[in-house]
């Protein structure tokens, strides 16, 4: 019985997972307004900042193997409009994910 708790702390922790999006370029995603393809290097799956469909958040990978980092519509929205700004003025943005986005920021 004393083995649940230790299982489900560990099932926990490795599901969870941190790390840095430094976006360099984006471009429009097929016909959608509200959904860009991020060019990155440092993640190596196609990485796509959908705020347009039923479900909404930073999508990494494609089909069956995607995972998704949820955000609500108005959060998207603004992460959508910061990375766009960014690219426009000459500079990266990078965002920090851990299980969510945690912030995010003009780079180099």
């Amino acid at each position: 019985m004393r083995w649940i708790p230790a299982l489900l702390t560990t099932l926990f922790v490795s599901s969870s997972f941190a790390f840095v999006v430094k976006v360099d370029d984006w471009r429009k995603n097929r016909d959608m307004d509200r959904s860009i393809v991020l060019f990155t290097q440092s993640v190596s799956e196609k990485v796509t900042l959908d705020c347009q469909s039923f479900i909404q958040g930073m999508w990494f990978g494609e089909f069956e193997e995607a995972s998704v980092v949820l955000m609500d519509p108005n959060h998207c929205m603004q992460l959508f409009d910061r990375i766009k700004n960014s690219v426009k003025r000459g500079s990266s943005h990078c965002i920090e994910i851990e299980d969510e986005v945690k912030k995010d920021y003009r780079c180099r």
